[in-house]
């Protein structure tokens, strides 16, 4: 199956004028061990958007990792793999008006097994790195790297001693045999929801993709964004 990294360009904001009480425990970015949230009370988002139905929004900063969905898109992701979210109401105002029927997502399951390292890539810069020749960190500004498995990955990215070295996430490669329709990753560098190519198609016929762009996953961002980047011939 072909894969899809969703980005999504629908932002919302947090309001500050929730009034939490003291005991109350408040949602944050999501947990990359799984935990319930279902006690959690989440920050009102404000949405600005001109557009009444969107599918799709991106929560507040304090949210990251998550994803706000409406009933209609929850009930297609549910469809295809129920139990890999915890979905929890989601208040949202656009001016005075409350949006009803939207829920954030709670990972639970995650999937970096799925990844096929033999095929996949990443790009390292910052520097000096014990795995790495001098002479290769000096002369090239990003270097091409692969990895046996998470591991390798993990190991590679604590031993990066500069503060500004990143591991990016380049060329990545499902397994074939991969029979999934949403992954989650903890530990790969992507954080963003990943669908499969009927889910993606089934989001934009029921119309749930308005301010959405799916990019390719075997694509580099590097290749897909940018003044030349394949983006161009799908999305304008």
């Amino acid at each position: 199956m072909n894969y899809f990294e969703v980005d999504i360009q629908n932002p919302l904001k947090r309001s500050f004028k929730d009034r939490f009480s003291d005991t109350d425990e408040i949602m944050g970015p999501q947990s990359y061990e799984r935990s319930d949230v279902s006690d959690c009370k989440v920050p009102t988002q404000l949405a600005r958007v001109i557009k009444n139905s969107i599918g799709i929004f991106r929560p507040s900063a304090d949210l990251t990792g998550r994803v706000v969905l409406s009933t209609s898109a929850k009930e297609i992701i549910e469809k295809y793999r129920k139990e890999s979210f915890q979905f929890i109401p989601c208040p949202i105002l656009k001016g005075k008006t409350s949006l009803e029927g939207y829920w954030i997502t709670n990972k639970l399951m995650f999937d970096d097994e799925c990844l096929d390292f033999s095929q996949s890539t990443y790009r390292y810069r910052g520097g000096p790195h014990p795995a790495i020749s001098k002479l290769q960190a000096k002369n090239e500004d990003e270097i091409e790297l692969r990895f046996k498995g998470v591991e390798e990955l993990l190991k590679f990215t604590d031993q990066a001693d500069h503060l500004m070295a990143s591991v990016i996430p380049s060329k990545m490669v499902i397994k074939e045999e991969c029979d999934l329709h949403i992954i989650n990753f903890k530990n790969i560098g992507i954080y963003n929801l990943i669908v499969s190519e009927p889910l993606k198609k089934e989001l934009i016929s029921k119309g749930l993709t308005t301010g959405v762009e799916f990019k390719p996953l075997e694509i580099p961002r590097q290749k897909w964004y940018g003044s030349n980047g394949l983006r161009k011939q799908f999305y304008k």
